[in-house]
């Protein structure tokens, strides 16, 4: 294939727009096999033949990132966002780079546009009622909703402490996976716990439907509490039940996430 477009891009009957096109391919090429390097060099000179190329131009983003070039990525992302303002991939990329540089900020905004991103799996709850925005919780239910990994939901569901402490009569629940459910009632601030849900988002237990006044995806409660990285909610905030309680167990270490995880 890499012969094949250098012959193309040498051709004297190409045209311009396609041999940008040509050099954009060969820097996936190159990407794909593993030299971000040399797919720089493949999208720059795409992007200085036609430099609308936006596609070049995204890719030059995300191969600068490979070589830890992120100042020059989230250059690129800015150009594309001077074209184009609502592309959600462009301020999703900006938003990793902020949190990778612990500018959360910044970071946690951007990444409030994940869900619009037409590759990214994850897709925001299906539900009658409103996405909570930070309104007082006093008197109110919220649930808090699974989105990616089973990390990011151990790591996110602090937050239900968080809101606990700060509307002490709220109450919290969690929806997500079935695995999880033992493992969230242990999580402090988590009052119930839902693994399924009816086409209008109540939550199921049996044949009951329960109503709720917001919803959350655990992954935006960064965001909503305008957490800093001075700022990251710590201390144990779920718990293993206590010794009188449990038999001896085996503790595992998780070394890594799902090797399907995009």
């Amino acid at each position: 294939s890499l012969e094949w477009y250098e012959r193309f891009i040498t051709h004297p009957d190409a045209s311009l727009p396609d041999k940008s096109d040509a050099l954009q391919n060969i820097g996936c090429l190159m990407h794909q096999n593993g030299r971000p390097d040399k797919a720089c060099i493949a999208f720059n000179l795409a992007l200085q033949i036609e430099p609308e190329n936006k596609i070049a131009r995204r890719n030059l983003a995300v191969a600068l990132e490979q070589c830890a070039r992120f100042d020059e990525a989230d250059a690129e992302y800015v150009a594309i966002l001077q074209k184009d303002w609502n592309d959600a991939g462009a301020h999703f990329s900006r938003g990793m780079i902020a949190l990778l540089f612990g500018d959360y900020s910044r970071g946690w905004a951007e990444y409030e546009w994940r869900f619009k991103v037409e590759t990214f799996p994850p897709k925001t709850f299906d539900t009658f009622c409103p996405c909570w925005a930070g309104e007082d919780l006093n008197g109110k239910t919220i649930v808090i909703t699974h989105e990616q990994g089973f990390g990011d939901c151990i790591m996110g569901i602090r937050y239900a402490r968080e809101i606990k402490l700060r509307w002490p009569s709220a109450t919290v629940w969690w929806y997500g996976h079935a695995l999880l459910q033992n493992l969230m009632l242990q999580a402090e601030g988590v009052d119930d716990s839902f693994d399924a849900a009816n086409e209008r988002g109540e939550m199921l237990r049996g044949e009951e439907a329960l109503t709720y006044d917001f919803h959350c995806p655990v992954l935006s409660l960064p965001h909503r509490f305008s957490t800093t990285l001075e700022a990251i909610p710590g201390a144990p905030y779920i718990l293993a039940p206590s010794a009188e309680t449990r038999e001896p167990i085996n503790i595992g270490i998780v070394w890594a996430g799902s090797p399907r995880h995009g």
